[in-house]
C-alpha cells in the first residue's frame, strides 16, 4: 500500500476585479490544481517543478487540506483524508508536516528558539515539560546545532539555522510524510548542500517521504526519485528521474523547463494576436494547455486536436506517463 494516494484532486479559486464587484461580466474560476493524480511509497522523494503559478503550492496546501480540494481523493495509509472529521485530520498532523518557504515568516520573531519547539512538542505530543526540554536539545542535534541555540531568537540566526530551526519543528511529531516548498531557496550553495545532505540523512535514518517543491531543476534531480512536471494546474510528466534526458520521449513543456529554455513568444512565427487567443482558450478545459507554446505542435501544423482535446496523462513506458497528444515526435 503506498503511504500517499492522490486521485483526480482539483482546486479552483472564484476571481473578482472590478467586472465582478460592479455585477458586470464575471471571470471565469481560476483552477489551480485540476485531475491531478499520483502516489507516493515510504522513504519516497518525488520531486514537483513547474513555473511560478502552476499550482504546486495549492497543490501541497490541498494534500495536508490547509486548502479544502473542490474534488478528488486523498488517502493516507488507506485513510480518506477528505471523510475525517477535523478532530482525526488534526491527529495526523504530525505525521504530514509542512516545510514552508519563507523560515522569517515562519518562525514567531518574539520567541525564543526553545519556546517555538516546545509549542510544538505541547501540541503535537503528550510530554511533559521536562521531557520536552530534553527533546528540544535532541532535535537541535539532529539538525547538527548546539543545544545553546534553544536561547536565541530568530534574528540572531543565519539564513541556513533558521532553516534547520523549521525542520527541526517539522520534526516534532516524527512524520512519515514531508512537503518541502522551496526548502532551500535564498541559500547559498554550500548551506543548500548542507541542509540537503540533511534532509537525505533523515530519510534514510527514518525513512520519511517527501514531496519536494523547488524551481532549481538540478536540486529536483539529486533529491528525487520520481519526478512531476506541473503546467497550469495540471500534471503533464511523471516518471523516474532517469527518464527526464534527451534520450527518452518527454512532454515539450519538460524540454523547455529542463533545458532552463522558454520560447520568446514576441518573436513566435504564430504572431501576438495568435497568441494571445490561444491562451484565452487554454483557460478553459478545451484543448492542450499548452498549445500556444508547444514548439511540437507547431511543427505538426497546429493539429486540431491539440487546441479542441485535452490530453490525458497517459504511459508511454514502464513508470513513465506523458500528458500529450504526440508524445513520441521528434
Amino acid at each position: 500500500m503506498s503511504l500517499l494516494k492522490v486521485e483526480n484532486l482539483s482546486k479552483s479559486f472564484k476571481r473578482g476585479g472590478l467586472l465582478a464587484a460592479f455585477g458586470g461580466r464575471k471571470a471565469p474560476p481560476l483552477q489551480a490544481v485540476q485531475n491531478v493524480s499520483f502516489s507516493l511509497d515510504q522513504g519516497e522523494t518525488l520531486g514537483l517543478v513547474g513555473e511560478s503559478g502552476c499550482g504546486k503550492t495549492t497543490l501541497a496546501r490541498c494534500l495536508l487540506l490547509l486548502t479544502r480540494p473542490d474534488e478528488g481523493r486523498i488517502l493516507f495509509r488507506g485513510q480518506e483524508l477528505m471523510e475525517l472529521p477535523s478532530r482525526e485530520v488534526r491527529k495526523l498532523r504530525g505525521e504530514m508536516r509542512l516545510i514552508f518557504q519563507n523560515p522569517d515568516a515562519a518562525l514567531n520573531p518574539y520567541m525564543r528558539v526553545e519556546a517555538i519547539l516546545d509549542e510544538a512538542l505541547a501540541y503535537q505530543t503528550s510530554l511533559r515539560r521536562k521531557q520536552r526540554r530534553e527533546r528540544i536539545a535532541e532535535l537541535l542535534d539532529l539538525v547538527n546545532l548546539p543545544a545553546y541555540y534553544a536561547n536565541n531568537y530568530p534574528y540572531q540566526l543565519s539564513g541556513g539555522e533558521k532553516r534547520r530551526i523549521t525542520i527541526a519543528r517539522v520534526l516534532t511529531g516524527n512524520p512519515s510524510l514531508i512537503i518541502g516548498d522551496e526548502p532551500v531557496s535564498a541559500l547559498d550553495v554550500s548551506i543548500q548542500a548542507q541542509i540537503l545532505n540533511l534532509l537525505e540523512k533523515l530519510q534514510a535514518e527514518r525513512s520519511i517521504s517527501y514531496i519536494f517543491i523547488s524551481h532549481d531543476i538540478g536540486v529536483v534531480k539529486y533529491m528525487s526519485h520520481r519526478i512531476a512536471v506541473m503546467y497550469r494546474g495540471r500534471m503533464v510528466e511523471l516518471g523516474l528521474k532517469a527518464h527526464f534526458n534527451q534520450t527518452t520521449p518527454q512532454h515539450p513543456y519538460s524540454e523547455l523547463l529542463f533545458s532552463s529554455v522558454l520560447l520568446d513568444e514576441k518573436a513566435d512565427s504564430l504572431g501576438t494576436e495568435a497568441i494571445e487567443a490561444l491562451e484565452m482558450k487554454s483557460e478553459s478545459s478545451v484543448g492542450c494547455p499548452f498549445v500556444a507554446r508547444c514548439h511540437r505542435a507547431k511543427r505538426l501544423g497546429m493539429p486540431r486536436e491539440c487546441h479542441e482535446l485535452e490530453p490525458r496523462l497517459e504511459s508511454v513506458e514502464t513508470e513513465h506517463s506523458i500528458a500529450c497528444h504526440y508524445p513520441f515526435e521528434e
